[in-house]
């Protein structure tokens, strides 16, 4: 484990972290999510820190005490091993986002889709890829007028 302290684990350390910006976030106090949790603010400190180790229970205690989803609090693990953040755990926005995004029709979902892609340099998707529904691409209902929009 290079750059973290050998006695913490780095899961760990992020969780910690992760609990402390969520805390953060949210105007929470220590004391005030160690008292949610039935626990004194030094106990959520040592979390904070990763010095000491947040059970599974205790992470989704935790979790509903800062009002988010227990994903919100561990990383993503790669197959190589390395941790990195979840984006939408951390991204202002992003519940705003699919909500809207899944309001839009399949076709527009797809063209959305393939914007984000081009502007983010990623490569683009596979045909039906990007219908977070299930319901696969839409059928073609010849030709259509796309709809206007208003760009700020």
């Amino acid at each position: 484990m290079t750059g973290i302290d050998s006695d913490r684990d780095q899961i760990d350390v992020f969780v910690g972290a992760a609990m402390k910006r969520l805390r953060r976030q949210r105007g929470m106090s220590q004391q005030a999510l160690g008292a949610a949790l039935g626990m004194s603010f030094q106990q959520i400190q040592k979390y904070e820190s990763g010095s000491n180790r947040l059970s599974v229970s205790g992470l989704f205690k935790a979790s509903i005490a800062l009002g988010a989803e227990p994903s919100d609090l561990l990383p993503a693990i790669r197959a190589d091993g390395s941790i990195h953040q979840r984006p939408s755990a951390y991204a202002s926005g992003v519940d705003r986002l699919m909500e809207s995004y899944l309001a839009l029709p399949a076709r527009q979902r797809r063209a959305v889709l393939q914007l984000v892609l081009s502007m983010s340099g990623a490569p683009p998707t596979e045909p039906g890829e990007g219908d977070l529904d299930g319901a696969g691409p839409e059928p073609d209902k010849g030709d259509q007028t796309p709809a206007k929009t208003a760009v700020n």
